[in-house]
């Protein structure tokens, strides 16, 4: 008793690599088609049998099958656009399988990337900038606000410090600051401490107060999305931002048609036009614009309105914030949660309360 374990568990406490997070989410995709290719060959082999046992009409089986749709579940998938986001339901007898694919939740504008104190300064006056025109033709302003941080999967290891701010103020920008190479200089602190700019999200004061113990800044005026939704749809729960995606935008695009093509979403980079693209290995820059790179990426505008999910891939959720460069997809994460939570918000203001008729 009390004897440590060595050996093969010698580097439990290691925590994953970029790769390793990779390998189990391909894992898990391809468990996942294994089992439905599985399903549907067997019910293709009993359909099979039951037309050879009953020579019928086609018409028959038509018929049954129309039939059997109008009776199954209210569950009912979205008819094109569909996107790996699934869900599955089972009926009581566990005999059939009906599974949902629902297309994404994304951002289409461009994606202000900043990692320098400089750019980050830059970014910071563009939205202050933002802020007085908002406030000159609106008089109030919103912000979705959101942060990414390097998580740690070794005990008694806490956390990193909170290393991306993202930051959208409409559908045609959103800023993605990376704070833990730039800090937050005095502009960006100002814009985060003015207490007439509300800031809105999920369980936003956790943000706030990780940003305030990291980075000893205040964010305040804060706006929760979850206690104001339960202010407004008669369902109360402690929401996330995905959970409440699906029901707000579900309910809300119930009496709407949409219909398109995968939109563009623009990437800027925050640099003087005389440095290198900071990216990896980006795409040829427009001739008259070095400094703006483009990649086709799925947008909310163009999605059926039956149903829209958000995805949260765990190789990105859980990755490397503190990177020297974040990957395309990582700004495209941050940039479509903060996004998301802007949306929600504008979209949440315009229901009415809930009346409580309880006495």
């Amino acid at each position: 008793m009390g004897t440590p374990i060595s050996g093969e568990f010698d580097d439990w406490d290691r925590p994953f690599t970029e790769e390793e997070l990779q390998e189990i989410d391909a894992a898990f995709q391809s468990a996942t088609k294994r089992r439905n290719d599985s399903e549907d060959v067997a019910a293709a082999g009993e359909e099979s049998r039951r037309k050879s046992r009953r020579r019928l009409p086609e018409s028959l089986f038509v018929y049954h099958q129309q039939n059997e749709a109008s009776n199954s579940s209210l569950l009912s998938p979205c008819s094109r656009n569909r996107s790996p986001c699934s869900y599955s339901y089972r009926s009581s007898n566990q005999a059939a399988k009906l599974v949902m694919q629902y297309p994404e939740m994304s951002f289409k504008g461009q994606v202000i990337y900043s990692r320098t104190i400089k750019e980050v300064e830059k970014s910071a006056v563009e939205l202050l900038n933002f802020v007085e025109e908002k406030k000159r033709k609106e008089g109030n302003v919103a912000l979705g606000f959101d942060i990414e941080w390097k998580p740690s999967f070794r005990r008694g290891v806490p956390p990193g410090k909170a290393a991306v701010m993202q930051i959208c103020g409409d559908k045609g920008n959103c800023y993605v600051l990376h704070i833990i190479h730039s800090g937050i200089p005095q502009t960006l602190q100002s814009l985060l401490e003015d207490p007439t700019v509300v800031k809105v999200g999920v369980c936003i004061a956790n943000d706030a107060y990780k940003v305030r113990r990291d980075h000893n800044v205040s964010v305040k005026a804060l706006e929760d999305l979850s206690e104001l939704a339960n202010k407004k749809l008669d369902d109360p729960k402690k929401w996330s931002l995905a959970s409440l995606t699906e029901k707000l935008l579900a309910k809300q695009g119930s009496g709407r048609r949409q219909r398109g093509n995968p939109g563009l979403v623009s990437c800027l980079f925050q640099q003087n036009k005389t440095q290198k693209p900071i990216s990896p290995q980006p795409p040829k820059p427009y001739k008259d614009e070095p400094h703006l790179l483009k990649a086709y990426t799925p947008s909310v505008a163009v999605l059926p309105p039956c149903m829209l999910c958000l995805p949260k891939p765990s190789n990105i959720r859980l990755g490397n914030w503190e990177a020297n460069v974040l990957s395309r997809d990582q700004l495209h994460y941050a940039a479509t949660d903060a996004f998301v939570s802007w949306h929600l918000y504008q979209a949440l203001k315009s229901l009415p309360e809930i009346v409580n008729n309880k006495e």
